[in-house]
């Protein structure tokens, strides 16, 4: 795994925009799988990147994580009290933020969703 930051983030930012094209033609269907992985490492790290990824990937193609909204939003529940890591807790603020814009841009209300305890 990269180590410094600047570099981690910079090749999130490359993976966010080959996915905008790839994913939304159906042409990456383990990204998401990629992800949970990250989500559920015990590497602070892994998790850093991971949500940093997600907030990337949700200001650039929300429409294909709307799917997996649930999931998502029980994950990023967990993620807002990681005992680890700041940078984790922010990173899932942030996109949570991004997936909150693109449903007020879409009119959609999300129901029933309650975070994981």
């Amino acid at each position: 795994m990269i180590h410094r930051p600047l570099v981690r983030q910079s090749v999130a930012n490359v993976v966010a925009v080959v996915a905008k094209f790839e994913v939304g033609a159906g042409k990456w269907p383990q990204l998401l799988g990629f992800l949970l992985e990250l989500f559920k490492s015990g590497q602070v790290s892994h998790r850093e990147i991971g949500y940093y990824l997600l907030s990337v990937l949700a200001e650039t193609m929300s429409q294909q994580l709307l799917p997996h909204l649930s999931g998502l939003l029980q994950t990023l529940g967990g993620a807002l009290r990681d005992p680890e890591s700041s940078h984790v807790r922010m990173n899932a603020l942030s996109s949570l933020k991004e997936i909150a814009f693109q449903l007020s841009d879409n009119k959609q209300i999300v129901t029933n969703t309650r975070f994981s305890k």
